[in-house]
């Protein structure tokens, strides 16, 4: 138990711009920001397994959020489709304004497990009753340890699903889902672990494996 930590304060700065043009076909929107945290509040393990907290010193968060959203084909009377796209990025830089781990001084090093940027994107068919949605997600380079020594390379991922909807009467709907997860079965982490102790000698765990390739396939019935 560390009786003298402190609570986290943190001072956020941010603005942005937001815009709906073409008949509300295309959403765009930007936001820029900065926080500045002191007495960051770090969970850490020791060999024994025991975890406790402490406080880091000082922290720095700067970003640009986007995000666009379009509709390629937007349901109309004449036009039975729709088709909309959309993709969010994140660019991040999260480093340590003063840190200091025992003698050491880790002051403008990268906050670990973080990644420097991230991107998600869907693309979003339907027609009727039937819907099928792509999405890709890429997370960028991201640090396993304080001083910044190991690091994990990032991924890319892709995801298909679809679902088709049965009205039986005006209450009652069965639905048939079915979705392809990791398409090109890419080796990935699903989490990691920061500043991982090693135990019994063994080699720190740094990563949880992420799923292999996999389907699955399902039905669901609304009463």
């Amino acid at each position: 138990m560390n009786k003298n930590i402190k609570p986290e304060e943190g001072l956020n700065l941010d603005f942005g711009f937001r815009t709906i043009t073409l008949n509300n076909r295309v959403k765009a929107e930007i936001t820029a920001y900065n926080i500045s945290v002191k007495n960051l509040i770090i969970t850490t393990r020791d060999d024994r397994d025991n975890f406790y907290a402490y406080n880091a010193g000082k922290t720095v968060h700067r970003g640009i959020e986007s995000i666009l959203s379009i509709y390629l084909l937007k349901y109309n009377f004449n036009n039975p489709h729709n088709l909309q796209f959309t993709i969010s990025h994140t660019l991040m830089n999260n480093f340590f304004k003063q840190f200091y781990q025992g003698d050491l001084d880790l002051s403008g090093r990268k906050l670990p497990g973080l990644p420097t940027s991230l991107i998600n994107s869907r693309l979003n068919y339907e027609k009727g009753r039937f819907t099928l949605v792509i999405n890709f997600n890429h997370i960028n380079t991201q640090y396993l340890n304080d001083n910044n020594s190991l690091k994990y390379s990032g991924h890319e991922l892709m995801y298909l699903s679809s679902a088709y909807f049965f009205k039986i009467n005006n209450s009652n709907v069965l639905t048939i889902k079915t979705g392809l997860i990791n398409i090109f079965d890419t080796n990935h982490a699903s989490m990691v672990l920061v500043n991982a102790p090693s135990q019994g000698g063994a080699e720190p765990r740094y990563y949880y494996p992420g799923q292999p390739r996999n389907f699955y396939l399902g039905l669901s019935y609304k009463f």
